[in-house]
């Protein structure tokens, strides 16, 4: 029996373990072999492999107002933030109430706007760290 004669193709990208291309199966031959379609960032070298193309801890800029609202009530602090990633934020804030602790547990708002619509999109999250200029805020997801 014979193969069915092969399409022209690139050779297989290294895309890391279980990964397939997302194109079917092909790939164009002037594509680079090591890049990550989300961030559009060559990879690091053939030893690291990617379990996705957005990693928890990669920080994107990203400038919105942010609100975060402790679980029991008892806090509601708003600020702005310069950069977000799948983990977490920091929240800028001038004005921390005293209280807040490490730890503590609440949701974090986060505003947008397309199309010349604002909307939130919120988050549970814990406090990680607390510093005179704002929150460290984690984000608890189970995005892998």
């Amino acid at each position: 029996m014979h193969a069915p004669p092969s399409k022209k193709t690139a050779p297989p990208a290294a895309t890391g373990k279980g990964a397939t291309p997302s194109n079917g199966g092909t790939q164009a031959a002037h594509a680079p072999a090591a890049v990550s379609p989300a961030s559009s960032l060559p990879a690091q070298g053939p030893a690291q492999t990617h379990k996705s193309t957005v990693h928890r801890d990669d920080r994107i800029p990203f400038n919105t107002k942010l609100r975060f609202e402790s679980d029991d009530s008892a806090f509601v602090i708003q600020g702005t933030t310069t950069d977000v990633s799948m983990s977490g934020a920091f929240l800028n804030s001038d004005h921390l109430p005293p209280g807040v602790q490490e730890g503590m547990e609440g949701v974090v708002f986060l505003e947008m706007s397309k199309g010349g619509n604002t909307f939130e999109v919120s988050f549970h999250c814990s406090v990680a760290r607390v510093t005179p200029k704002g929150l460290g805020l984690n984000f608890e997801n189970e995005v892998e």
